[in-house]
């Protein structure tokens, strides 16, 4: 009978040089799309959030809301993002972005902040906004909704690939 293994992969970090975003629920930051279905081929990715915010008291929800938007690509190069109804359309590269309220997204999670002057962390599966079949692509959407506008400086998006090994 096979056996199977879980093999992770290195860490991959995503440009966040838009990353810094006014407390706002609907101005937010997008990451660029990241192409499952070309070659990765990963099973679910890990997704590590670690976020600097300016030295201001936390205030409205007390988090940064983290949001997973599926991508459909049509065996060419066209690419669509699904679950959107944003004001501005998803484009796949990282910038930033204004989101419906309410929105079609898929939550991932929620990362609190309730001191000031500290870093808001997190990690997540990606299984966890879509299920057991991971799209053919994916982006994040970040929604700073803290009080403190987050800074690049500190800050850092990660994602390492999921697979499973058969022997």
């Amino acid at each position: 009978m096979a056996s199977k293994t879980l093999n992770y992969g290195a860490y991959t970090t995503l440009t966040i040089t838009n990353l810094g975003i006014a407390p706002s629920l609907t101005a937010g930051w997008q990451s660029a799309r990241i192409d499952n279905k070309s070659s990765v081929k990963a099973i679910d990715y890990e997704i590590m959030i670690y976020l600097a915010a300016v030295n201001t008291a936390p205030a409205n929800d007390k988090a940064i809301y983290v949001y997973a938007v599926p991508w459909v690509n049509d065996d060419s190069t066209n690419w669509y993002p699904a679950d959107n109804a944003n004001t501005t359309l998803l484009t796949g590269a990282e910038g930033t972005v204004t989101v419906g309220n309410p929105n079609n997204m898929k939550l991932l999670g929620v990362i609190n902040n309730v001191v000031q002057n500290t870093v808001m962390s997190g990690v997540f599966n990606l299984k966890n906004a879509f299920g057991d079949t991971i799209p053919d692509g994916w982006s994040l959407v970040l929604i700073n909704y803290t009080g403190a506008t987050l800074t690049p400086t500190g800050s850092a998006i990660a994602y390492r690939a999921i697979k499973e090994d058969i022997a």
